[in-house]
């Protein structure tokens, strides 16, 4: 072996090292941008988030007035509040067709409405009918959660404290996807309007934020699925083979050094 093929010997494991890694790197970067993708600074969300009720949804709604007797109907659950406002806060299921029954008031429609439709929509029935006359309601909605499933750390069904959460979040909750979970294939399903819909998003590309799936919905379930091409590279005997070739690799080329510096 004379000097020049030595020295492409060296060059050459080089490059099969550098390429290596830039690929799997590659491979579990988030948010990677492109000529056409980038996030331009100032960009309004194309798809503005707001939780729309459903059948089966929880919700909490309390009620607020500075006369307390005014509110002593509408004790049904646990009472909050202070020396000058009386809070009562209650907790309503959404029927099957998508109706709740509020004290005094009623049925009432909420499905497709969201928690600031239904809090504007009761106290304006409350103010109309002379029930309470400076009503402040709020309404949240009480059994928020999503279901992790395949290649992420912590898999399962994660509660969610807030009113939003986005898909990058909700997996951060899992403890972050495996090495081998694919990254431009995460599939989501949700249910609205009675049906099922299934939507793959690509966690690669910065302009998933502009995606209607980029912010969950109450009960979407979001599926990693296994990179099989990554899977089978982290087999045991991929691996024992892996390191016995980065050995032999080392072994040559510190003989190769050796040789060229004679």
């Amino acid at each position: 072996m004379n000097i020049i093929t030595k020295r492409f010997v060296i060059l050459l494991i080089g490059c099969l090292v550098l390429t290596t890694s830039c690929v799997s790197t590659r491979q579990l970067k988030y948010l990677q941008s492109g000529k056409q993708d980038k996030i331009k600074k100032g960009e309004k969300i194309a798809h503005p988030y707001e939780i729309k009720i459903q059948e089966d949804d929880l919700l909490y709604i309390t009620l607020s007035s500075k006369d307390a007797e005014l509110v002593e109907p509408f004790k049904n659950a646990t009472q909050l509040g202070t020396t000058l406002t009386t809070s009562v806060a209650s907790g309503f299921l959404v029927d099957n067709e998508g109706m709740i029954t509020f004290p005094l008031l009623g049925r009432l429609t909420v499905h497709g409405m969201s928690c600031l439709e239904i809090s504007r929509l009761i106290e304006q029935l409350l103010i109309d009918g002379n029930y309470v006359k400076d009503p402040v309601i709020t309404t949240r909605l009480g059994n928020f959660k999503i279901t992790l499933v395949g290649e992420v750390v912590s898999p399962g069904i994660k509660e969610i404290t807030g009113n939003r959460v986005t898909i990058l979040e909700a997996i951060s909750m899992g403890g972050d996807m495996t090495a081998i979970g694919k990254r431009k294939t995460v599939k989501i399903l949700r249910e609205q309007n009675g049906e099922h819909l299934l939507q793959e998003v690509d966690l690669t590309q910065a302009n998933i934020v502009s995606s209607p799936y980029y912010y969950l919905r109450q009960n979407d379930v979001v599926y990693v699925e296994p990179n099989k091409s990554l899977s089978t590279k982290s087999s045991p005997w991929t691996t024992y083979l892996g390191i016995g070739g980065n050995v032999i690799s080392l072994i040559l080329s510190i003989i190769t050094l050796a040789t060229v510096s004679k």
